[in-house]
């Protein structure tokens, strides 16, 4: 048969199997009920003969690239670390600009001490240093850590959840 179905993707570049060999692959596999069929690759959903949808611990996408399934520990360390990191970078970027916000909010409506938040800021950055402006940093990097590490595994868990492959966007 000339066609051919995309069964993954590495680094880019489509991997395809003819479809008449993909399907003897799947029916030998539904024909012992104690095997499932891939879906999605090693982090994606896995389809018992039953009809029923598990983790993968293994894939055609793994078998056929080389590459070895992560269990569900190493999946989840990674959601973490990168939500922790995510969290981090959001405070460090955005802190700054709080602090400019809370000043210019908090000064006297009558007798204003900074014109606008370039002033806000060169005056901070003069009075107090660089780091005046991380001033009270602490409390929400401590708060945006925890929330991105919680919003990337809860994120990876749910596309599980519903079938689709982590390693792809949702639509």
């Amino acid at each position: 048969d000339a066609r051919r179905l995309c069964v993954g993707t590495r680094k880019n570049v489509a991997m395809t199997v003819p479809s008449n060999v993909l399907l003897q692959s799947f029916r030998s596999v539904l024909d012992s009920p104690s095997m499932t069929v891939p879906t999605h690759g090693s982090r994606g959903r896995a389809i018992s003969a039953t009809g029923f949808a598990h983790p993968a611990s293994s894939g055609a996408f793994a078998a056929a690239s080389g590459a070895e399934p992560q269990s569900a520990l190493v999946r989840s360390a990674k959601d973490i670390f990168a939500g922790t990191c995510g969290g981090v970078v959001v405070t460090l970027v955005g802190h700054p600009f709080d602090t400019v916000k809370v000043l210019l909010q908090t000064q006297s409506p009558t007798n204003p001490a900074y014109s606008g938040p370039v002033d806000a800021a060169s005056k901070v950055i003069k009075t107090e240093g660089f780091k005046g402006l991380y001033k009270g940093v602490t409390s929400p990097l401590a708060g945006q850590m925890f929330f991105r590490a919680t919003l990337f595994l809860g994120y990876a868990r749910a596309k599980e959840v519903v079938g689709v492959s982590p390693d792809k966007p949702l639509s």
